[in-house]
């Protein structure tokens, strides 16, 4: 019979390691490169690749994993219109429904989740109009689905919400598109760190919370 130190061993671990979490609780196996992008501790990331990669999978798991470990944990989806982000909320519904056991959800719906036992939120908003995403505050997570193609203006507005969320997070993710914004900038900027080499591309990740000089680098 199993133990209550076992129960509690487990929990810490599964809070701990989110690629462990996902295979054992959520029955989703992600690849090595998916594997190294879940450990990472970065406050800043961000990934450019090709389509039908997993990228919206892997962010997707990492938004499920904020929501469950962290309490009152506001996640926030973007994309450049609001068709797209409901997209990436259902992955992130349908990552949910997976878990054993159940994870009672308070409201869910197309564009809102929220989860009876920690509290926390997911919200789905379009990035086409900075206006759409003010009046929220500290984030614990910000993912960007198809930066590229979300406006300056959108990320702009992003900005002082993280200053405000000292654990606050953002993913940054997207197929290429022109030679400028923030999403090209966040690819070709000169402050970087340790670097991290993904199967369908490099990311850098170490920008300071808050600033312009992101994360990421891709090739």
């Amino acid at each position: 019979m199993p133990q209550p130190t076992d129960d509690i061993s487990r929990a810490l671990a599964y809070a701990l390691d989110p690629v462990l979490w996902t295979r054992d609780v959520v029955g989703w196996t992600p690849d090595p490169w998916q594997e190294r992008l879940l450990h990472s501790a970065a406050t800043q990331l961000a990934l450019c690749c090709g389509r039908q990669v997993g990228k919206s999978s892997v962010v997707a798991a990492l938004a499920c994993h904020t929501a469950v470990f962290n309490a009152d944990a506001l996640i926030i989806l973007i994309a450049p219109s609001q068709r797209q982000s409901r997209e990436l909320a259902i992955k992130v519904g349908s990552f949910l429904g997976s878990i054993e056991p159940h994870e009672e959800l308070e409201e869910s719906n197309k564009l809102s989740i929220r989860l009876a036992r920690t509290r926390s939120r997911i919200v789905a908003l379009p990035g086409h109009d900075p206006k759409t995403i003010r009046g929220f505050s500290s984030p614990r997570l910000i993912v960007v689905d198809e930066a590229a193609f979300v406006l300056d203006e959108t990320y702009a507005a992003l900005v002082p919400m993280l200053a405000a969320s000292p654990e606050g997070r953002i993913a940054l993710l997207s197929t290429p598109f022109l030679q400028q914004g923030f999403f090209y900038e966040a690819g070709t900027a000169l402050e970087i760190g340790n670097a991290m080499r993904f199967r369908h591309g490099t990311v850098r990740v170490s920008a300071p919370l808050g600033s312009r000089s992101v994360v990421g680098k891709t090739r």
